[in-house]
């Protein structure tokens, strides 16, 4: 429309007849007018292209969080992997302490067995010495002393039965 109504000028300037007052009035009224319109629509294609920055500039500054987030989750995986390994050396170790445990149990009831034995076997000597001793008692000098005039005593006794 702007540029129809400046080839009109351009007729008009070149032409002969030239339009009266009125229409020329009417002319730069329409030209005033497609000016504003212009100025408007040139004003909301600033406004649009602001609003156009300013939402890119918010979408990169989201793209920019949403990097951030990214790396902060990959630092926390790899954190967790981490964690999750150290966890895993600490249950393998938990293990072996439990199966060294397990080990000092079984020897400690090994131990007890033997001391056991050995208590038994120190009963069984004690007791083979007191019979040793008791065997000495019965043997000694004086128990053979006694046990000879015992036996001179029933001798003298089977010589009187005979002598009669």
């Amino acid at each position: 429309e702007h540029l129809k109504t400046e080839e009109m000028y351009k007729d008009f300037e070149y032409s002969e007849d030239l339009p009266d007052n009125s229409e020329l009035k009417l002319l730069q009224q329409q030209l005033a007018d497609k000016e504003r319109e212009k100025s408007k629509i040139e004003k909301m294609l600033r406004e649009l292209e602001n609003e156009i920055s300013e939402k890119e500039k918010a979408l990169q500054d989201q793209l920019d969080a949403l990097g951030d987030l990214e790396k902060r989750l990959e630092d926390e995986t790899r954190l967790r992997e981490e964690l999750e390994a150290e966890l895993d050396a600490k249950d393998r170790e938990l293990d072996r302490l439990n199966e060294v445990e397990q080990r000092r149990r079984e020897a400690e009831a090994e131990v007890d067995d033997l001391r056991q034995t050995v208590q038994d076997k120190a009963n069984e000597v004690k007791d083979l010495r007191n019979r040793l001793a008791m065997m000495r008692a019965n043997s000694g000098p004086e128990v053979v002393r006694k046990k000879e005039r015992e036996r001179e005593r029933e001798r003298e006794e089977i010589a009187r039965e005979s002598d009669r």
